[in-house]
């Protein structure tokens, strides 16, 4: 509803965000947004009752750019594209980007949207069921023109924020990456499964174009932990919130350290205490941004109950730890770095050589084991080591 949205502005704005994106189901009809799939049209018996304009101004007036959701190679059968255009449609519901004059009309159309809500980003998703090609080139020929697609709609809209879809890994390789910003990987936002599909995604493309989202809220008066707090962070570990998990707060900022920072959940239902960490957080992403934009990753160890990054510059003058664990059964893991040989670096303000770190590791403390809700207990740790060069600081230490 809009009184919601309006809601979500205004803490969106507090946190500090860029955009403010409205997902699925702003066009359609209440009964079934999806029954006009195809046709991207905002009507007045839909969710929004026609205010989506109203939505754009508030958040572009709280200094938010405005975005929204389009599954542009979707075309259901009873959407009014596919009645009055039949052959703009291919076996399976896909718009047939290959089929000029379709191109050219969905071309016109999102860039209509994006001109009438003043709109700065599009995500773009991708859920049709890739079956059989019936040309026989394996969708060679659609890709391409599908990416031509995306082309068309960034070089009619420049600064314009894509985010693309993963499609199960269909449209998520390294040259998809020249076309999308960032890509949305899962449904499932649970942080426990984005830290193995982030790790395992590292394989093919840099951490700075995987999408990191915050699914959570706040839940108190469960049972307090042995320090006397009774405010948890749960967060679900489906893409519909059947399984509820709780999570220290830290365990969410290193799992959105590297990539695009995203909220999809209900601002409104953050305690103030929670508000303000992930304040920090965001902070704190946007001021190590130009880092994580350049940095070299490493799976520094990859265990059922521990998995441990390092990020850093190229020449390993500034690295970043971090330490992910379950269940955490003493006070700190020991992690060995990898470092520039001869060089000394400063670890919490204190001066150590790289030969030493290498010998001896790097502790990383954990907290105190605290029982949770739903154990096992999460927790990240964040170390950062600054190289040292004539006994002077080559970087501030954070």
């Amino acid at each position: 509803s809009v009184p919601l949205l309006l809601g979500q502005v205004e803490k969106a704005a507090a946190l500090g965000l860029d955009y403010f994106v409205i997902d699925a189901g702003w066009f359609g009809p209440k009964a079934d947004w999806g029954s006009v799939r195809g046709d991207w049209e905002e009507r007045p018996d839909g969710w929004l009752g026609g205010r989506m304009g109203e939505v754009s101004a508030a958040a572009r007036k709280a200094g938010l750019k405005f975005g929204f959701w389009v599954e542009a190679e979707s075309v259901v059968a009873t959407s009014r594209t596919k009645k009055e255009h039949p052959d703009w449609v291919l076996p399976g519901g896909f718009y047939d980007f290959t089929n000029p004059a379709a191109f050219a009309a969905l071309a016109d159309k999102v860039t209509a949207l994006l001109g009438k809500y003043e709109a700065s980003f599009l995500k773009f998703d991708f859920n049709q069921n890739l079956d059989r090609d019936p040309t026989g080139k394996a969708f060679a020929a659609y890709n391409g023109a599908y990416r031509a697609f995306v082309r068309e709609i960034r070089r009619r809209s420049p600064g314009i924020y894509i985010e693309g879809c993963a499609s199960g890994g269909y449209l998520m390789d390294l040259g998809w990456a020249r076309d999308f910003d960032s890509f949305w990987l899962s449904d499932n936002q649970s942080p426990r499964d984005g830290l193995r599909i982030v790790k395992e995604t590292m394989l093919r493309l840099p951490p700075r174009c995987i999408d990191r989202w915050i699914t959570a809220r706040s839940l108190e008066k469960v049972q307090p932990d042995y320090g006397g707090k009774d405010m948890r962070l749960l967060a679900a570990d489906d893409a519909t919130w059947t399984f509820v998990r709780s999570f220290d707060p830290s365990y969410f900022d290193a799992f959105t350290d590297g990539g695009p920072l995203g909220f999809s959940c209900d601002l409104t239902a953050f305690s103030d205490e929670h508000l303000a960490h992930f304040k920090a957080s965001v902070d704190e992403h946007r001021r190590l941004g130009e880092f994580w934009r350049t940095a070299v990753w490493r799976i520094l160890c990859d265990s059922p109950n521990v998995t441990v990054f390092q990020s850093s510059d190229e020449r390993l003058r500034e690295v970043h730890v971090l330490v992910f664990s379950e269940c955490p059964s003493q006070a700190s893991v020991r992690v060995h770095p990898v470092l520039a040989a001869g060089a000394d670096y400063l670890v919490d303000g204190k001066r150590r050589s790289a030969a030493e770190l290498l010998r001896d590791g790097l502790a990383v403390p954990a907290p105190g084991f605290v029982e949770l809700l739903d154990p096992p207990f999460f927790f990240r740790r964040r170390r950062t080591l600054n190289v040292l060069e004539r006994n002077k600081v080559m970087r501030e230490v954070f």
